[in-house]
Formats: C-alpha cells, sequence, structure tokens
C-alpha cells in the first residue's frame, strides 16, 4: 500500500496548478459538460477515441461540480490503483521489498507524475492495463475462468479508454509464449483477447474516418527513438541482473509458487517494456502515431524490472556501513533530481497552452464586438 499512498500524497499536492488547464485538459473539461446527446454527436465526427473517458467524466462533474480538481482526482485514484498493482508485481518478482521498491519507483516517475494530475484518460488506461497484468500472472499460477473474465474486463476498458492499449495485449501474448505457457492458458488469452477485439471494433472503425486530428504527430529519431531506447536497455539490463542474481531455475527451498510468480512477473515486465512502444514505432514508419503517453502503461514494467534490480543490489552489500553510504546517496541524488522537477510539475508553466491564461488575457483586454482568431488554424 506504501507505493499507492505515496502516489495519493504527491497527486494531491498542487493539484490545482494555479487554476490553469492546457489545450487537452480543455477539451476534457468542455466535453464532458456536454448534454449526452450533445456528445454522442460530437463523438460521430471527432474525438471518438477518447468518447468512453468523457462519458465517465460527464459522470464525474454531474455527480460532483468541482474545477479543476474533480477533473485530475480520478487519474490521482487511478494511478494509485496502478501503483499498487506494480508493487504487488515487484513482490511476486522478488519478495516485499523488491515490490516496495518498484512501485515507489513508479509513484516516484517524473513522467507518471504528471500524468497523475491530467485530467486526461492515461492514468486510467495505465490502471487498467497494470490490474490486467496482475491478472495474467494469476492466470499462470492458478488457471481459473474467473481470472480470464476479469482480465478481459480490464483490457476491454483499457482499450475502450485508448485504442493503443490493445498493444499491451500483444505484450502479453509473447510473454506467455516466452513462458510457454499451457495450452488451456494459451486458448484462454486468445478467447479474452477476442472479446475485446470484438467490443472494440466499433470503436476501431469510427476512428478510421477521424485520423485527420492526429496528423500533428512527428516521430523525432533524436527524441521519440532515443528515448524508447533507453527504457528497453534499462528494462534488459534489469531483467539481466535479476535473473543473473536468482538464477533462471528454481531457488533453494523455494515452493513452485514462488519460482513461477517470479518468472512470470519477470517476463511479463520486460514484454510490456519492450513491445507496445516498439511496436507503435514500427507502425510510425508508415503513419506517425508514437506519443509516450500513449503507451505511458509501459512504465510499469520497467519499475518492476527496476524494483528487483534495486533490491538485489542491496541485498548483495554485506556491511551495513556500506548499505547505509548507499541509502544515504541514493535518498540525497533523488531528492536532488526529483524536487526541481515536482516543483515544475506543479506549476501553470509546466504545459503548453494554457487555456485560462488566454481566456483571461481575452476577458482583460477584448471588448464586445472584437474578432477573436483561434491558432494554429
Amino acid at each position: 500500500m506504501l507505493p499507492a499512498v505515496t502516489v495519493m500524497v504527491l497527486g494531491l499536492w498542487g493539484l490545482g496548478r494555479q487554476g490553469s488547464l492546457w489545450q487537452d485538459e480543455a477539451v476534457t473539461y468542455d466535453m464532458a459538460h456536454r448534454s449526452p446527446d450533445v456528445l454522442w454527436a460530437t463523438l460521430g465526427g471527432a474525438d471518438a477515441v477518447h468518447g468512453l473517458y468523457y462519458l465517465f467524466m460527464h459522470a464525474v462533474f454531474a455527480c460532483w461540480e468541482g474545477g479543476v480538481i474533480a477533473l485530475r482526482l480520478p487519474s490521482v485514484l487511478a494511478m494509485a490503483l496502478a501503483a499498487w498493482g506494480v508493487g504487488l508485481l515487484g513482490r511476486w518478482l522478488a519478495g516485499p521489498m523488491s515490490g516496495a521498491m518498484a512501485g515507489l519507483i513508479f509513484a516516484l516517475w517524473p513522467t507518471v507524475q504528471r500524468y497523475t494530475q491530467e485530467g486526461r484518460s492515461y492514468a486510467l488506461v495505465t490502471a487498467a492495463v497494470v490490474w490486467a497484468t496482475v491478472c495474467l500472472v494469476q492466470v499462470l499460477l492458478a488457471s481459473r475462468r474467473r481470472w480470464w473474465v476479469v482480465y478481459a474486463l480490464l483490457a476491454a476498458t483499457a482499450c475502450l479508454l485508448h485504442e493503443f492499449a490493445v498493444l499491451a495485449l500483444v505484450a502479453h501474448g509473447v510473454a506467455l509464449t516466452w513462458l510457454k505457457a499451457p495450452r488451456p492458458v494459451m486458448r484462454g488469452w486468445a478467447i479474452a483477447c477476442g472479446g475485446v477485439l470484438v467490443t472494440l471494433a466499433p470503436l476501431v472503425w469510427v476512428s478510421l474516418g477521424q485520423t485527420g486530428q492526429v496528423a500533428w504527430i512527428e516521430v523525432s529519431l533524436a527524441g521519440d527513438l532515443t528515448g524508447y531506447l533507453l527504457l528497453a536497455v534499462v528494462g534488459l539490463l534489469c531483467h539481466m541482473l535479476v535473473r543473473r542474481r536468482t538464477g533462471a531455475g528454481p531457488r533453494p527451498h523455494a515452493t513452485h509458487r514462488v519460482t513461477a510468480d517470479r518468472v512470470a512477473a519477470d517476463r511479463v515486465a520486460l514484454s510490456l517494456v519492450v513491445l507496445p512502444p516498439g511496436l507503435l514505432l514500427l507502425v510510425s514508419l508508415v503513419k506517425p502515431l508514437y506519443v509516450d503517453r500513449y503507451v505511458l502503461y509501459s512504465l510499469a514494467g520497467v519499475c518492476v524490472l527496476a524494483g528487483a534490480a534495486c533490491t538485489n543490489i542491496w541485498q548483495s552489500v554485506r556491511q551495513r556501513p556500506a548499505r547505509a553510504g548507499l541509502a544515504a546517496v541514493t535518498g540525497l541524488a533523488t531528492v536532488t533530481l526529483l524536487v526541481p522537477v515536482g516543483l515544475h510539475l506543479r506549476s501553470a508553466s509546466s504545459r503548453s497552452d494554457d487555456a485560462t491564461a488566454v481566456t483571461a488575457t481575452v476577458k482583460d483586454l477584448g471588448e464586445p464586438g472584437n474578432p477573436v482568431i483561434f491558432l494554429p488554424q
């Protein structure tokens, strides 16, 4: 629970962000305040991919008209759930300390902190994917039908909130193949994925007619590809460290369940790190679609592996003075690096296109009858 509490504390810190709204959040606020019939008509021509999220936020505002706090609070709660799930996967991989470390790394990650405080769907998608991954690992340990039902429901929810969550299902399938999962498990995954794809098909059909909305995306070789490669390399290095320290086979005096926990969480996490962003980058060679927040959930895999790697490093340090020094250096580095980032993320200047600042300026300078030009088009 410590990771979830940490996300909650960090998420509530500066949640209002001086009342500012950047462009995408302003769209959420506007769409969520439309009546259901007007919203439905709008989605037929634009933003269908976010339709379920807008409907959900419409219900939130119908219950509580809480301004920017109500707009962002669901993301805070969702990311706290995601951190809990990351901690659980880390615990299965290398024990309780690994789980706590994985969840804390996830909670402190600057990108996670950013989208914890944004009124968009990405935190909810991340939570759904993480808990679908938890269900997948549970299926490997105890193949019960109820886990497949929950897995399918969570996966469908993630994909309806954002279509690119379907790439997580591909990562899950590759992990099952890598693990040489029994045929009943592969069949259960295929049936669950089939149900998700059938559910998703109408949304895909509508959104294919709205691809002009993502014409602004440009994939940067220096930025996007380099960032992906760095995360993939970190994930692979952590994976290698965990495998070398624990060994590929059963640990002495370990039960079969503990060994299965470790192997399953290990390979599912690495697949989640490498495949979704990698596949989206490959698709972007034909049609630029890669934006890191579209596959934000892949960070969960990095954090699970990093938590286990950090735990192994800690356990390898036998002397208490050395451990104290390592803890002090790590704590100091974390504060030095993350506090300035955290302060910036909670300032009004941390996002582009502050819609409330523009509105205030128009109100102060404009007079009745003045025209307003909306840019860039």
